[in-house]
């Protein structure tokens, strides 16, 4: 759709995706505004309430707008119900492939049979950090941040551009947790570029799950794409020195290597999202074009095992085998 086929043009489209990353925030930290401990059940559920509430606001502003110009601006956010197993199989193949080395680490480890324990299941579905992290998480920031946000700046501005500045405003965001760090005993540099490295992999993220949705058109590609980023965190590279058998590390190489390669070579030949056909597992490597990209959530620096939700911030215990 270009700029003059709605009526209230590009200034209200961009506006409000400028302000709906940053009201999403804004509600978060208004509703906890005395919450003491963000893991906390209580600052969790008033978190949530915010969100929500930006979430409604966001999806009511962006179907007011869209409907100026489209019969159906629902479909045109990815708020649908087609094609439902394919959303889900398609980010999974992309992440599980980019994330190969890790599964060959936590084999390593002894500990990839933890992601087919179904008590290790259980157990994370009656923990609220679990529940936050995995699905409140990333179903609200999916819509407001590429459902609403990047659907309305797509209405002015090209994909690329779109996939490359949407991310920015939520990315800088963080730059606000500067002066809490500081109150926990960081000096300023020392917060400071805590929040610069939370900011490159929030960015990161949000231009590889943009192009997701401008590239699907459906809501749970990206959101089911941030569930396994969160809950795998960034790879674990610096680990691989550290397991005392050569063939081990070389293995480990090999593997993140075999997974990193496919995703970054075909990013560098098909740069710019396009529509794609769900429908065949043919667009696999197409898609795969921006998998080079991940996010990992501040409390997801390990993961023993795999969606259990058992974390450990101490050192890797690597077993030989």
């Amino acid at each position: 759709m270009q700029a003059s086929a709605h009526p209230m043009g590009c200034g209200a489209s961009l506006a409000l995706a400028l302000c709906m990353p940053l009201s999403y925030v804004a509600l978060v930290q208004l509703f906890d505004r005395d919450g003491i401990d963000r893991n906390h059940t209580v600052s969790i559920k008033r978190r949530f309430t915010g969100a929500f509430l930006n979430n409604i606001i966001s999806v009511g502003c962006t179907w007011m707008i869209l409907k100026q110009g489209s019969s159906t601006p629902l479909r045109d956010m990815g708020l649908h119900v087609d094609k439902l197993l394919n959303a889900i199989f398609f980010p999974c193949i992309l992440m599980f492939t980019l994330y190969f080395g890790q599964f060959v680490m936590m084999f390593y480890d002894r500990t990839l049979g933890n992601c087919f324990d179904l008590k290790s299941w259980l157990r994370s579905f009656r923990s609220a950090t679990w529940l936050r992290d995995i699905v409140l998480g990333p179903v609200t920031e999916e819509i407001a941040f590429r459902c609403c946000s990047v659907v309305l700046m797509s209405q002015c501005a090209s994909s690329l551009a779109t996939v490359f500045l949407s991310p920015v405003p939520f990315a800088l965001s963080h730059f606000h947790h500067v002066f809490d760090d500081q109150r926990r005993g960081f000096t300023p540099q020392q917060a400071f570029l805590k929040r610069t490295f939370q900011f490159a992999y929030t960015y990161i993220f949000g231009v590889f799950a943009s192009y997701l949705l401008l590239s699907t058109r459906h809501a749970l590609v990206p959101i089911v794409a941030h569930s396994i980023c969160n809950s795998l965190g960034l790879p674990l590279l610096h680990e691989i020195g550290f397991y005392p058998k050569l063939s081990q590390r070389a293995t480990l190489w090999i593997s993140y290597i075999a997974g990193f390669a496919p995703p970054t070579t075909a990013l560098a030949v098909v740069p710019e999202p396009r529509p794609l056909n769900l429908d065949g597992c043919t667009h696999f490597l197409y898609l795969a074009s921006i998998d080079r990209f991940t996010h990992m959530s501040p409390d997801f620096w390990r993961q023993i095992g795999c969606f259990g939700g058992v974390l450990s911030n101490g050192p890797r215990v690597h077993v030989p085998r």
